[in-house]
């Protein structure tokens, strides 16, 4: 019997093309997948190669994202999210944020994530793709990936920045390659998480590349987020928390499986109904940027308002007016904004007009132009306080 060739990886992977396996005379040739390529990238990054401005503005990071958290802390989702990871705490790996009750891997990183994500005040990406279209995300949502896991691991400081480093970079080369962005197409940004989280656990954890790969493979393909947690003419609601966390999660998992040896499909980005098929309309509308001349995290940017990104330019225009002429409610008879397309679509569509909830709220340029800035004068969390008089 003919001995069949193993799959041949090849280096220098730089794109994706139409045919990516060759069949010839019972040998099966592959290029390197997609996610291997994410997984060597990953694995190279050494904290004393990481440029020092890099390092500090990833130390940033860390402590905005729990700020954040710390500031969500007595919001009802969070303590939910908090009981019910008490609840099902099993292995003790992980502290949940502001408490000293250790917690499940698992379950740790989706309350800490809810807490990172609730009031809408953590990074985010944005890269510019079609006329009034933007890819994004909050690549500050990986973060409680790192905080669980490298507790878990009694990783170091260095450990932990380098794994947030990679989580960081890889999300940036991931949207970057999208001819559009994901919500476009109508899913959730955070479906690029299980990559993170694989990444991530993968690094602390000590996997090899190809460990990493099916750990990617294994997360992605069974964690895919809808969009109408984050939809136009949709009421939110306490999913769009913890959104994030439950696919980051999925990527962890799929980590502590592959470092047993659990495969999944390594080809989970480039292949037949993998994620770009599906997500992207095509494999050919993931389409790979030569590495920028700085780090991707580099372009993430802290929030000057806790509100959807996009609002943060027109707020501080109207807050800027506002402290200017010394405008008072009575001074205003109408508001008119001149806002960007994207903006006008995921912000001021009929169902954020009178927002029920906070996280509704926080997506309404209606409410937060008109009672954050013109009524209080700023916008800051206790903004989005519930009104006792009304009920959701």
């Amino acid at each position: 019997m003919q001995q069949q060739s193993q799959p041949l990886y090849v280096k220098g992977w730089t794109g994706l093309h139409r045919n990516h396996m060759i069949f010839a005379a019972g040998t099966r040739e592959q290029e390197m997948s997609v996610t291997r390529e994410l997984s060597e990238f990953a694995l190279g990054i050494r904290y004393e190669t990481i440029p020092e401005h890099v390092t500090h503005e990833m130390k940033r990071f860390f402590i905005d994202a729990l700020a954040c958290a710390i500031g969500a802390f007595d919001a009802e989702p969070s303590r939910i999210c908090r009981d019910v990871a008490r609840e099902h705490s099993g292995r003790p790996d992980a502290t949940l944020i502001g408490e000293t009750t250790k917690v499940s891997l698992s379950q740790a990183i989706i309350a800490n994530g809810a807490m990172v994500r609730y009031l809408d005040f953590n990074d985010g990406y944005h890269f510019a793709k079609s006329p009034g279209k933007i890819g994004g995300g909050h690549p500050s949502d990986c973060l409680p990936a790192v905080f669980a896991v490298a507790e878990r691991q009694h990783a170091s400081g260095k450990a932990a920045i380098e794994a947030a480093v990679a989580g960081y970079e890889i999300m940036g080369r991931m949207i970057d390659a999208f001819a559009e962005g994901l919500t476009p197409m109508g899913f959730h940004h955070g479906s690029v998480m299980p990559f993170l989280g694989a990444a991530i656990t993968g690094r602390l954890m000590g996997l090899d590349a190809a460990q990493m790969t099916h750990a990617m493979g294994i997360g992605a393909s069974s964690s895919l987020g809808l969009g109408i947690n984050d939809a136009e003419g949709e009421e939110y609601n306490n999913s769009k928390n913890v959104a994030d966390s439950f696919m980051l999660e999925r990527g962890v998992y799929g980590a502590l499986l592959a470092s047993r040896g659990f495969t999944g499909p390594e080809r989970v980005i480039e292949g037949n109904k993998g994620f770009a098929h599906c997500l992207l309309r095509g494999v050919e509308n993931y389409r790979p940027k030569p590495l920028p001349n700085d780090h991707y995290l580099m372009r993430a940017r802290m929030k000057y308002f806790p509100t959807e990104s996009t609002n943060q330019g027109h707020l501080f225009a109207t807050g800027e007016l506002v402290i200017k002429y010394n405008l008072k409610p009575e001074d205003i008879a109408a508001v008119r904004l001149r806002l960007s397309k994207r903006t006008v679509n995921h912000n001021g569509d009929p169902a954020k007009k009178y927002p029920r909830n906070k996280e509704t709220a926080d997506h309404s340029a209606y409410f937060i132009t008109a009672l954050g800035i013109l009524l209080r004068g700023k916008l800051v969390p206790s903004s989005f306080t519930p009104d006792p008089t009304t009920t959701p």
